[in-house]
């Protein structure tokens, strides 16, 4: 956001809460990461997530990524 410094001091805690989130999304993103990677060299071939980590979670070469939107989903692919 480009906000000037008293739009800042007028929106503080909205601004600290966006950046807040921002930060934990980020954070959720790089662990999810993490987790497909080392399923990938644990030598899986598949990894299931939930659909909402979808959109952050960047490609691992090698690992194909599936979104559900629920367990029974999950189970149903295999």
């Amino acid at each position: 956001l480009d906000l000037s410094v008293q739009q800042q001091a007028k929106f503080f805690p909205l601004y600290e809460e966006m950046n807040e989130q921002t930060r934990k999304i980020d954070s959720d993103a790089r662990v999810m990461e993490q987790r497909v990677a080392e399923a990938k060299k644990l030598g899986f071939e598949t990894c299931i997530l939930p659909e909402v980590c979808m959109k952050t979670v960047k490609d691992v070469k090698g690992i194909k990524l599936l979104g559900v939107k629920s367990v029974n989903e999950a189970v149903a692919i295999f």
